[in-house]
Protein backbone atom coordinates (compact mmCIF):
# COMPACT_ATOMS: atom_id res chain seq x y z
CA UNK A 1 0.00 0.00 0.00
CA UNK A 2 1.15 3.30 -0.73
CA UNK A 3 1.04 6.55 1.41
CA UNK A 4 0.57 10.17 -0.35
CA UNK A 5 0.37 13.28 1.23
CA UNK A 6 -1.35 16.54 -0.29
CA UNK A 7 -0.11 19.38 0.86
CA UNK A 8 -2.55 22.71 0.67
CA UNK A 9 -1.11 26.17 1.25
CA UNK A 10 -3.95 29.15 2.86
CA UNK A 11 -3.15 32.78 2.20
CA UNK A 12 -4.44 35.55 4.38
CA UNK A 13 -4.17 38.92 4.20
CA UNK A 14 -4.85 41.01 7.74
CA UNK A 15 -6.38 44.06 6.96
CA UNK A 16 -5.98 47.74 9.17
CA UNK A 17 -8.42 47.79 12.31
CA UNK A 18 -10.88 50.13 11.26
CA UNK A 19 -13.05 52.04 13.82
CA UNK A 20 -16.99 51.51 14.11
CA UNK A 21 -18.93 54.48 14.66
CA UNK A 22 -20.30 52.84 17.65
CA UNK A 23 -16.59 52.31 19.15
CA UNK A 24 -14.91 54.33 21.89
CA UNK A 25 -11.64 56.44 22.55
CA UNK A 26 -10.22 57.50 25.52
CA UNK A 27 -7.05 58.85 26.42
CA UNK A 28 -5.19 61.26 28.56
CA UNK A 29 -2.15 63.15 27.95
CA UNK A 30 0.68 63.88 29.25
CA UNK A 31 0.55 60.60 30.70
CA UNK A 32 2.59 61.03 33.26
CA UNK A 33 1.42 64.67 33.49
CA UNK A 34 1.87 67.40 36.35
CA UNK A 35 -0.74 70.06 36.47
CA UNK A 36 -3.15 69.99 33.45
CA UNK A 37 -4.58 66.56 31.77
CA UNK A 38 -6.27 66.65 28.63
CA UNK A 39 -8.72 63.89 27.83
CA UNK A 40 -9.62 62.68 24.55
CA UNK A 41 -12.53 61.52 24.26
CA UNK A 42 -14.65 59.63 21.48
CA UNK A 43 -17.17 58.53 23.55
CA UNK A 44 -20.56 56.67 23.15
CA UNK A 45 -23.48 58.55 24.30
CA UNK A 46 -23.21 62.26 26.22
CA UNK A 47 -20.76 62.48 28.44
CA UNK A 48 -22.37 63.66 31.83
CA UNK A 49 -19.38 62.74 34.23
CA UNK A 50 -15.36 62.49 34.68
CA UNK A 51 -13.98 60.81 37.97
CA UNK A 52 -10.10 60.87 38.85
CA UNK A 53 -9.70 57.89 41.21
CA UNK A 54 -6.72 57.14 43.35
CA UNK A 55 -5.57 53.11 43.72
CA UNK A 56 -7.05 53.01 46.76
CA UNK A 57 -10.61 53.45 45.66
CA UNK A 58 -10.93 56.66 46.76
CA UNK A 59 -12.36 59.56 43.90
CA UNK A 60 -10.36 62.51 44.21
CA UNK A 61 -11.99 64.41 41.86
CA UNK A 62 -15.36 64.80 39.63
CA UNK A 63 -16.36 66.80 36.87
CA UNK A 64 -20.24 66.74 35.86
CA UNK A 65 -21.69 68.64 33.06
CA UNK A 66 -18.82 68.97 30.54
CA UNK A 67 -18.05 70.79 28.12
CA UNK A 68 -15.28 69.74 25.65
CA UNK A 69 -13.62 71.54 22.99
CA UNK A 70 -13.56 69.28 19.59
CA UNK A 71 -13.86 66.52 21.70
CA UNK A 72 -11.01 67.15 24.22
CA UNK A 73 -11.13 68.03 27.55
CA UNK A 74 -8.65 69.92 29.81
CA UNK A 75 -8.62 69.32 33.40
CA UNK A 76 -6.42 71.17 36.38
CA UNK A 77 -5.02 68.53 38.45
CA UNK A 78 -2.44 70.67 39.96
CA UNK A 79 -3.80 70.21 43.34
CA UNK A 80 -3.60 65.91 43.12
CA UNK A 81 -0.57 63.91 45.12
CA UNK A 82 2.06 62.86 43.00
CA UNK A 83 0.39 58.89 42.20
CA UNK A 84 -1.25 56.82 39.72
CA UNK A 85 -5.00 57.81 39.41
CA UNK A 86 -7.74 55.50 36.99
CA UNK A 87 -9.80 58.42 34.90
CA UNK A 88 -13.08 56.95 34.41
CA UNK A 89 -15.57 58.41 32.10
CA UNK A 90 -19.37 57.91 32.39
CA UNK A 91 -21.80 58.33 29.83
CA UNK A 92 -25.68 57.26 29.40
CA UNK A 93 -24.42 53.98 27.38
CA UNK A 94 -21.08 52.98 28.93
CA UNK A 95 -18.14 53.88 31.04
CA UNK A 96 -14.30 53.56 30.27
CA UNK A 97 -11.30 54.07 32.07
CA UNK A 98 -8.04 54.11 32.04
CA UNK A 99 -4.43 54.84 34.04
CA UNK A 100 -3.05 58.31 34.32
CA UNK A 101 -0.02 59.16 36.21
CA UNK A 102 0.88 62.14 38.18
CA UNK A 103 4.33 63.47 38.76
Amino acid sequence: MGYSSTHSEIRFTILPHRQKESESILSAYPNPGTEILNIQLNVVGKTSQIQIIDLSGNKVLTKNNLQNNNGILSIDVSELKSKPYIIKVVTDKEVKQLRWIKE
